[in-house]
């Protein structure tokens, strides 16, 4: 429970702080680092652990695309300059652990660049932005510690995902028990 306040906490604080100025940074992505008291830093072909949400906002609504948190699964994300991109790889060198980023893209660049393949939501507008939210959750020096925080949250991630399912499936019975009473079988 403390560790779901903490999120809550940080989350809160990091989109308060999108009202903020934001520093022009790479084309035309706005950045802002939200930098944490720990001193490990992220170095050449380290990993990242990272919770990543994604949303729209514009005058009448604030749609979430996408949030790690919600899906109960942190990213993996290797710093490599040859396979990771170049936008992030400039805002990533930078970070340490607990480090949060907020970058704001504008609606235009992203509509421009999408494909007929893969067009962006009909409710996004031109001129409007999409945020991205980055918390930094770990570094880790090797692909096998990598993989063993990967296999940690995945099993957490499995155990909600059983609870869950039991209580839905409990709550199915219940329906399907009061229909057929209410049908009289």
């Amino acid at each position: 429970m403390k560790q779901f306040f903490y999120v809550l906490t940080s989350a809160v604080l990091i989109l308060s702080g999108c009202t903020e100025s934001f520093k022009k940074e790479i084309r035309d992505w706005n950045i802002k680092l939200y930098p944490a008291e720990t001193e490990k830093k992220i170095a050449y072909s380290n990993f990242m652990q990272l919770h990543i949400k994604q949303f729209y906002k514009d005058a009448k609504r604030d749609t979430t695309l996408s949030d790690t948190r919600m899906e109960g699964m942190p990213q993996l994300v290797p710093l490599d300059s040859t396979s990771f991109p170049p936008e992030y790889y400039k805002i990533f060198r930078q970070v340490k652990v607990g480090d949060s980023v907020v970058v704001r893209m504008k609606t235009d660049s992203l509509m421009k660049n999408s494909s007929p393949q893969n067009p962006p939501p009909p409710f996004m507008k031109k001129g409007q932005h999409i945020y991205i939210t980055l918390k930094v959750l770990n570094i880790f020096d090797t692909p096998q510690q990598a993989d063993s925080a990967n296999k940690i949250a995945y099993m957490a991630k499995m155990k909600i995902d059983s609870v869950n399912a039991i209580g839905i499936l409990a709550k199915d019975d219940k329906t399907i028990a009061d229909y057929l009473a209410k049908k009289q079988y």
